[in-house]
């Protein structure tokens, strides 16, 4: 026998591919397992009742096994230490850097760095180019809790107590504690106790932020600007005095079957009807300047669209929405595509 020939007969069988039948038999045995994992798992509850097994850790107010390195030091009178975040790992790295030569090493150094590594994982700050929250500013007030949040801070302990063995979360439909407290909330008729702490708790916010934005004016709130006015019709001043007025006749409908209310009407009405919200409508757009106080043509571009016309290099017209679009996009690659379609098309003709 050849050596190819015994190579052949002694080489493991090719897998074959499942079917559609197996590939569902196998998740639901996988469900099943999943399913009798999580029901055999222990609570906290349990935890706590288990005490020749587990201790609380004081840092994380959970149980651990006392085998464990965490269990051993809680047992030798240490407090366990918390494990740091890549977040936090990496702050303390840059700030012992920064330390010795701060002219070096910038932010915009530090997460060109981290982006040719590995790319920048999530729980990075984001001016490394991660998605973590930014670093709250030193001696900032907490932020004002509302009604609900208080309420459910002050119900929280009595609603684990009463049920121990209820997760603190669950998936949507399954009961927890924090299902179980908005349904207490949602049986409690007078609320006002809450939304009188609630307006304590802004007005404290208020009082104590107003010394701290004059000491930190970097990191001052910055004051709503007014909403840009932009040229109404009359349809939309009939939209404005009438919306509420639907809403209440129409309790059971969402906004976009408001919209449509709405518009039935506003077809309904004469021309004679329809011309005070016309005349309405000129007379807020008196205040706009020449060039938004104009109805634009039908087929115009405005300025942003006739920018991008004359940056044919970029852009390139959506034959499908008369827009211009990246010519690197997926629609401008579409319309490139065509384009090309259409030359050969005329150069065979």
């Amino acid at each position: 026998m050849s050596t190819k020939v015994a190579k052949a007969a002694t080489a493991a069988p090719k897998k074959t591919r499942l079917t559609a039948a197996e590939r569902a038999k196998a998740m639901k045995a996988k469900a099943a397992k999943a399913a009798k994992t999580s029901a055999t798992r222990l609570t906290e509850a349990d935890k706590a009742l288990d005490t020749d097994v587990y201790i609380l850790n004081p840092v994380t107010n959970k149980h651990v096994k006392r085998t464990s390195v965490v269990g051993q030091q809680i047992l030798a009178g240490k407090t366990p230490e918390k494990n740091p975040t890549p977040a936090e790992v990496l702050t303390s790295v840059v700030a012992a850097i920064q330390q010795i030569d701060t002219n070096v090493l910038t932010d915009a150094a530090i997460k060109d760095a981290i982006g040719q590594i590995a790319g920048v994982p999530r729980t990075f700050p984001s001016k490394w180019g991660g998605r973590g929250r930014k670093p709250r500013p030193e001696g900032k007030p907490k932020g004002p809790q509302n009604a609900y949040i208080i309420f459910a801070t002050e119900m929280r302990p009595k609603v684990r107590k009463d049920n121990p063995n209820v997760p603190n979360s669950a998936k949507k439909g399954e009961t927890s504690i924090t299902s179980i407290i908005g349904q207490l909330w949602e049986q409690l008729k007078d609320r006002s106790e809450y939304e009188q702490k609630a307006k304590a708790d802004l007005e404290r916010y208020e009082r104590e932020m107003a010394p701290w934005e004059a000491a930190n004016p970097e990191h001052a709130r910055k004051a709503n600007a007014p909403k840009k006015q932009t040229r109404t019709n009359g349809y939309r001043v009939y939209c404005d005095q009438h919306r509420e007025a639907s809403k209440k006749a129409n309790p059971d409908k969402n906004g976009r079957e408001i919209n449509s209310i709405l518009a039935e009407d506003w077809n309904k009405l004469t021309d004679e009807q329809q011309q005070p919200y016309k005349d309405q409508a000129e007379e807020r757009n008196k205040d706009l300047p020449e060039t938004e106080r104009r109805a634009r043509a039908t087929g115009e571009l405005s300025a942003a669209e006739r920018a991008k016309a004359n940056d044919p290099d970029t852009y390139i017209l959506n034959p499908t929405t008369g827009r211009y679009v990246k010519r690197t996009s997926k629609p401008g690659r579409k319309a490139e595509r065509a384009n090309d379609d259409t030359d050969l098309l005329e150069e065979a003709a």
